[in-house]
């Protein structure tokens, strides 16, 4: 019982780090030419989607423009910070849900074997006094 406020305030801290780092990944996607084209990638393809789920929903046609290469920078860098922020505390939450089920096998395996006990001692009782 004692880890589990240790356990919470570890998952917290990872969660409270991972936004910085998203924001450090942001302000280098300008730097870093590879990063660079990721994120133009990633930028364009928010931008088609909502366009076209806006073209959708307003029911208007129209002609798909292309976006600023700057503009495209910031969509992008900003869904993969995002992911990251998402995919940390995701992470986390599944490690939580495995190590409480593992947690409860233990307690599981701990509460048959004390009933096997009791049944045995059931059997003897039955067998002395028969």
């Amino acid at each position: 019982m004692s880890s589990f406020p240790l356990i919470k305030l570890i998952s917290l801290t990872v969660k409270t780090v991972s936004k910085p780092i998203s924001k450090i990944i942001k302000s280098k996607a300008k730097d870093n030419q590879y990063f660079k084209k990721a994120c133009i990638g990633t930028g364009n393809i928010k931008y088609r989607i909502v366009y076209y789920f806006n073209r959708i929903v307003n029911h208007r046609p129209g002609e798909l423009r292309s976006i600023d290469e700057n503009y495209a920078i910031n969509m992008g860098s900003e869904i993969i910070g995002e992911f990251i922020v998402y995919g940390t505390g995701a992470g986390i939450i599944t490690w939580e849900f495995f190590r409480n089920n593992e947690k409860k096998k233990k307690q599981e395996e701990i509460q048959n074997i004390r009933l096997q006990s009791i049944e045995q001692r059931l059997d003897r009782l039955e067998s002395v006094s028969v």
